[in-house]
Order: C-alpha cells, then structure tokens, then sequence
C-alpha cells in the first residue's frame, strides 16, 4: 500500500508542475528551502561573515551558493532525492596564495610592470574595474582555505500545497553536525523545513579570542 501511495504522490508531483507551468494562481513559496542565519557564540547577536564561499559537498564548483560573498544569512537546498545533504563554508582570507602562482593576483613584487599608471585601478578610482574573470579566477593556494562542513539527515515528506501550487516536499531533520573551525554550534529552532520564508537554522560562530588562553602543553 505505501509503495502505491509513494507512486501516487510522484505521479501527482509531475502533474502539477506541468500545471504550474500555465498557471499564475499560486502566490505561496513552492519550495522548502531552509534559510540560516549567523550569530554570535559570545554575543548572540546576529553577524555578517566577510568573504566567504558556500557550497555543497560534492558539487560542481560552478553550482556554489555563495563566492567570495559578504553576508548575514543563507539558503541551504536539501536535495529531495536524497536524505542527508553537507554544505561547506569556507573563509576565503584564511588562505595563503601560492607566490609562485603566475596567476596569482597578490602582490608580484613589481610596481606597475604594465607601464599603464590606470592599468587594474578599481574601486571608483582611475582607470578600469576589474573583470568579473579576474576578480573571481582560481588561484593554488601555499596554504588552502579554512572551510567548516555541516552535514544535515532528514526525511522528505510528501506535502500537496493547494490545487494551484501542486505538491512539494517538506524536511523533517532528524540530525544534524559540523566541524568546529570558526562555528562553534548549530541551533534547530523547528526540526520541520517547511516553504515558510524564516530562519530555521542558526550557525554560530566564534568571534571574541579568550581573555586568557591557556598555552599548550
């Protein structure tokens, strides 16, 4: 009986979409996406993590949430076709390019070896912006970037929406993990991602040095 409902429920997940393709009557948010915003280990307070990129484990470089971003808060996709999802955040100025990269954009040691005084000024100054392509190219890195991953299992629960916005899938978490570099801790304020358009997930992140650290031993 549940393989017939679960076949029914597909069946029913397809139609609507070929429906919603000529309908304009849903105005309610078709996907569960859970959002998760930044905080504070010491403070609480909600932050803004500078220069970061967010994407999902095993994904093709080109499908990242966020590169080389400033920003308070993020969409996190489970994929509905699995039941555990892991993203990473990397913290792109804990890195170290590598000196000997010709592609390197860092210092070369060199002032000006173009001989054109405007040549790479940005920034509302003389001369040119700098092209999207050199801006976010791939460099090798003498030390790689920190990246924290977090790692979420859940169930996907089928949900029918209304005859306008068709089904879609609900996530019930059911764990939850994540390294410890610069977060210190994850809170789940409601374990079921619904297409309610609030933070569910809170990251927070250590942002203070002890007083008094303690010298290893």
């Amino acid at each position: 009986m549940g393989k017939i409902l679960n076949i029914l429920f597909a069946v029913g997940l397809v139609g609507s979409a070929i429906a919603g393709c000529n309908n304009t009557g849903c105005v309610d948010n078709q996907s569960s996406i859970p959002l998760a915003g930044f905080y504070s280990y010491e403070t609480l307070g909600t932050i803004s993590l500078s220069n970061i990129s967010v994407g999902g484990v095993d994904a093709p470089d080109d499908s990242l949430l966020l590169d080389h971003e400033s920003v308070a808060e993020v969409y996190l996709p489970f994929r509905s076709l699995l039941d555990e999802t892991a993203f990473f955040i990397r913290y792109e100025d804990t890195g170290e390019p590598d000196p000997e990269d010709p592609e390197d954009p860092g210092d070369s040691g060199e002032e000006n070896p173009g001989g054109n005084d405007n040549e790479g000024a940005g920034d509302g100054e003389t001369g040119t912006e700098p092209s999207a392509v050199a801006t976010h190219r791939a460099v090798s890195r003498a030390v790689p970037a920190i990246a924290d991953t977090l790692k979420f299992k859940y169930e996907r629960i089928p949900y029918f929406v209304s005859e306008d916005c068709g089904a879609m899938y609900r996530y019930k978490v059911l764990e939850f993990e994540t390294t410890h570099y610069m977060i210190d801790s994850i809170a789940l304020l409601d374990s079921v991602i619904t297409n309610v358009n609030r933070r569910t997930i809170q990251i927070y992140f250590r942002t203070q040095q002890p007083d008094n650290p303690q010298p290893e031993s």
